[in-house]
């Protein structure tokens, strides 16, 4: 999450995030959100259609993907929204 965080201050311009873990019967879900100013539309199509989309949230899919979970972003004008899904087993 450190990475999430130095990006939310550092490059959205956001100075808060908001941080919700939720444990589900099937899955653990994280949800992380910010005010800041989001990403541009092409950055994010970039990111989400080959999976390239910095070391930080780069490092983030891989280690999710590597527990078997969900890892999706999506980003308006007014923040961004981070939501990692991990299996229960």
């Amino acid at each position: 999450m450190r990475p999430r965080f130095r990006a939310t201050n550092m490059t959205a311009g956001s100075p808060t995030a908001t941080v919700r873990l939720s444990r589900l019967p099937d899955r653990i879900e994280l949800e992380i959100t910010d005010a800041g100013k989001g990403m541009a539309g092409q950055k994010l199509e970039r990111m989400q259609s080959s999976g390239s989309q910095g070391v930080g949230l780069g490092g983030m899919r891989e280690r999710i993907a590597q527990l078997k979970g969900d890892f999706n972003v999506t980003s308006t004008g007014q923040g961004t929204e981070i939501v990692a899904t991990l299996p229960v087993f």
